[in-house]
């Protein structure tokens, strides 16, 4: 097989993967009566721990008050809550509560649903070679990355 047949293959992999997932979370936030912009900021936060309106006005490239109205419904819906910084009483620090990271657990799971519905349908030949091929895929990106990431750190710059 070609290299170029493979890049090809890898990329209407990426349009099926990316479409299925956003589907399936797009819908989730639908049904749950959240923006993306509002399920991003759940999700950023469970990665994150807390944040605070500046952070998220510029991560999320709209003005600390657009961030405070979205913020603001999110603790009305229960799923966040703010709080004033100990070093700064007007800033606001904002993390989600038990509400909040099981909403985005649930969202985990049903973007990633459609992964065991795949598996389900392969075959047991079909299983070993996706696996097999998985698992090269995923050791290729990895060494990458940590070359990628040495080599980022190797970088000496003298002025």
């Amino acid at each position: 097989m070609k290299q170029d047949t493979l890049v090809i293959l890898l990329q209407k992999w990426e349009d099926v993967f990316m479409s299925n997932s956003m589907q399936s979370i797009l819908t989730f936030a639908r049904q749950n009566n959240l923006s993306m912009s509002q399920m991003g900021t759940l999700t950023r936060l469970q990665r994150d721990g807390t944040s605070g309106v500046s952070e998220m006005s510029e991560e999320l490239g709209i003005s600390n008050a657009a961030v405070s109205q979205m913020l603001e419904r999110l603790v009305q819906q229960g799923l966040i809550h703010r709080t004033e910084a100990a070093h700064d009483r007007r800033a606001k620090v904002i993390e989600l509560t038990e509400k909040g990271r099981q909403m985005v657990s649930e969202g985990l799971y049903v973007r990633q649903q459609w992964f065991s519905n795949l598996a389900a349908s392969l075959s047991a030949e079909e299983t070993q070679k996706a696996a097999e091929g998985m698992n090269i895929l995923i050791n290729k990106v990895t060494n990458m990355d940590n070359f990628n990431e040495e080599k980022r750190k190797s970088r000496v710059c003298c002025d």
